[in-house]
């Protein structure tokens, strides 16, 4: 091969190399689905009961021992489903010009001090949210970049309470059934949510993720008149 040949091959791969640097560095500057901290899409804690705007707030109960379970699963605890704990949790979209379609939570579930760990659990959570600027802007006009119809016809909030199964019944029954295993009650449960959805533009996006402590009691055994006992939840 002569030295002009060479050469140019030389320069043609260094060209390429160069080009291929700034395709790998770049993709991801402006990326519409960098949500780092919950900038994007916000969880914003953990409350007392649903609501449909963030205006009125129910009671904030996010990183305190704030919901007391019995290690059993034998009863309902008067709840929608059997075994199980319901919280509420907050979601804000603050992209301002695309509404926000939440589909799904993630629970990850840790106990200090065990062996043992409660498996992930993943929650569907169908809930619409829409874009930030409706929650100050009464105009009927459409934003030129907006994937939506006006902010009048649309009337969806931007932010939103909902309730979800924040131990289902079958990490209840995972405790129950490894308690062996398990520090002995009462102890921490530490359970860190985050949700996900999809901007209108189809853009996916996590929130930041949040962590709520769940005391784990013993059982309360009650004596009945004849002598025996039983485990109640």
């Amino acid at each position: 091969m002569n030295s002009t040949l060479r050469r140019a091959l030389e320069i043609t791969m260094i060209l390429f190399l160069g080009v291929a640097g700034l395709v790998s560095c770049g993709g991801g500057v402006g990326s519409s689905g960098n949500n780092n901290q919950g900038v994007v899409f916000t969880l914003l804690g953990f409350y007392s009961g649903a609501a449909l705007g963030c205006l009125d707030l129910p009671e904030d109960v996010s990183g305190i021992t704030a919901i007391s379970v019995p290690v059993s699963s034998s009863s309902s605890d008067g709840l929608a489903f059997p075994g199980e704990v319901v919280a509420a949790v907050g979601l804000q979209n603050n992209l301002d010009s695309q509404a926000l379609s939440v589909d799904r939570l993630n629970l990850e579930y840790f106990i200090p001090g065990s062996s043992v760990q409660p498996p992930s659990t993943i929650q569907p959570l169908p809930l619409m949210l829409g874009p930030s600027i409706l929650a100050g802007d009464t105009s009927t006009g459409n934003d030129s970049n907006s994937s939506l119809p006006n902010s009048a016809f649309l009337g969806i909030g931007s932010c939103a309470i909902a309730e979800f199964r924040l131990i289902p019944a079958q990490i209840r029954s995972w405790i129950s059934l490894n308690r062996n295993s398990l520090p002995e009650a009462p102890f921490d449960l530490f359970v860190t949510v985050t949700a996900e959805g999809e901007s209108t533009s189809g853009q996916r996006y996590t929130t930041n993720d949040e962590t709520i402590v769940v005391d784990i009691t013993p059982d309360v055994s009650i004596a009945y008149a004849g002598g025996n006992a039983t485990n109640v939840v």
